[in-house]
C-alpha cells in the first residue's frame, strides 16, 4: 500500500479482508485517512488469477488507484 491511508481493506467475493492475497473477483476499496476515522469507500477494481497489484490511496481526494505491478 502506498499513499495517505492508515488503513485499507477489500469487500469481495470472500467478504471483507485485509491487504494480503485476495482470491480472483471485484474488489470495493475502503479505506481510513486518520485514525479512528470512519471507513470510506475508496474505489473498485476486478483482480484475475495469479495478479498482482498495488494500492496508492489519496487523502486529498479520498480515493485509491489500483494499479498492475
Amino acid at each position: 500500500m502506498l499513499g495517505d491511508a492508515v488503513a485499507v481493506r477489500f469487500v469481495g467475493p470472500g467478504g471483507t479482508v485485509e491487504a494480503g492475497s485476495l482470491q480472483p473477483g471485484r474488489y470495493a476499496v475502503q479505506a481510513r485517512f486518520s485514525e479512528g476515522a470512519a471507513w470510506v469507500p475508496a474505489g473498485e477494481f476486478d483482480l484475475a488469477a495469479g495478479e498482482t497489484l498495488a494500492v496508492n490511496c489519496k487523502a486529498r481526494f479520498q480515493r485509491c488507484q489500483v494499479a498492475s505491478r
